[in-house]
């Protein structure tokens, strides 16, 4: 029995997960920690007043989830604060983007939410600077290869990611939103001017960006292992927003989705919110996305591929493990240019072929390394 559609539905009504039996938890489990989204179980279960009907050994579980959920959180609220302490006297603008953003500022994406690392926006012309400063406060980074060097301060959106020497923790410097190297890439200064408060003397993108990042992070980057994740996280913000400011957010939304070039991911991101969580999108909107986005192929056929990989079996089917090459090679494609794409892949390729046990560690992936 698949319980994808009970899965799906929870998300939205958790209190269908209370009357699930014993022998349906382990697949809602294993569901839930993949797309992490197990750690808010708990206490929605328990605010709905329905957490006693849970067999008792998965509420064990569903506590244990949301206890690790609560320590990422708390983790993330320090680092911040560390953050504040290496870069405030640099008096430089900088922001923090996706699930510090969302701890930070208390938005619906932060309940019981696992945060891998941290990310931040600076800009690119302080990058030097930036970096020495974390240096002096701990960060440091992994060995690099020369081509992982050139690889990102010529390519990337991003430093090489940044280890703390004590807490252990991860910090992704970022400059822009995607890959230098892709044509969709936005000016990262014009986002840190566009920037709004946070709370507690943090910054995060404006709601309209907010929402396009992760747009871009889970329908550019090709990461669909968590595309259910991002479809999630577009679904709450769109909803928090719409609901705090109604039409006027829908029509910011709209201006900067023009602006950006990238109908194309935020219709592939409402079609998979629409479908999956029942999101309620205008129809005025979705005629205009649908006016900018005219390119080739039809939306449909990767809308296709994603369902295919948004929610898969476990473990995933023939199909969907070949529907996820397919929109990795595409998002490869959307991303590089071929002549410059075609050599890196054969570097990639010859390194996994040869490998050389003294070598530093190979860091070069296309898209985000980190789920923040």
């Amino acid at each position: 029995m698949s319980l994808r559609p009970l899965f799906l539905r929870a998300l939205k009504d958790p209190a269908l997960l209370a009357a699930q039996p014993a022998a349906h938890w382990q697949h809602l489990l294993a569901l839930g920690r993949v797309h992490g989204v197990s750690g808010r179980w708990h206490r929605q279960l328990q605010t709905l007043g329905v957490l006693d009907a849970v067999p008792a050994r998965v509420r064990h579980h569903l506590w244990a989830d949301h206890v690790v959920a609560a320590d990422h959180a708390r983790r993330v609220q320090w680092e911040i604060d560390r953050l504040h302490r290496a870069l405030d006297p640099l008096e430089i603008p900088w922001a923090l983007l996706k699930g510090a953003a969302y701890i930070a500022a208390q938005l619906p994406p932060a309940q019981g939410r696992l945060v891998a690392d941290v990310d931040v926006l600076v800009p690119h012309q302080a990058l030097s600077v930036v970096e020495c400063q974390l240096r002096l406060h701990g960060w440091q980074m992994p060995p690099q290869t020369p081509y992982d060097a050139h690889y990102y301060r010529a390519w990337m959106h991003e430093l090489p990611p940044l280890h703390h020497e004590l807490r252990g923790g991860t910090l992704d410097v970022h400059h822009t939103l995607l890959p230098l190297t892709d044509p969709l890439h936005p000016d990262g200064d014009a986002l840190l001017a566009r920037r709004v408060s946070a709370g507690a003397g943090a910054a995060m993108l404006a709601p309209p960006d907010l929402v396009l990042h992760s747009v871009l992070h889970g329908f550019r980057s090709g990461e669909f292992q968590h595309g259910l994740r991002d479809v999630l996280d577009v679904y709450e913000l769109v909803s928090h927003f719409s609901a705090t400011d109604g039409a006027a957010f829908w029509a910011s939304l709209l201006e900067r989705c023009l602006s950006l070039r990238v109908a194309r991911p935020l219709r592939l991101a409402l079609g998979q919110a629409e479908a999956h969580l029942g999101l309620c999108v205008p129809p005025a909107f979705k005629r205009a996305l649908r006016r900018a986005d005219v390119r080739l192929p039809p939306v449909a056929l990767t809308a296709a591929l994603i369902n295919r990989v948004l929610v898969p079996t476990l473990p995933p089917s023939p199909m969907a493990r070949l529907a996820a090459q397919v929109l990795r090679l595409r998002s490869h494609c959307l991303k590089m240019p071929l002549p410059r794409l075609l050599p890196h892949l054969a570097h990639k390729l010859a390194r996994k072929l040869r490998p050389d046990p003294g070598a530093e560690v190979e860091l070069t992936e296309i898209g985000e390394p980190g789920r923040g």
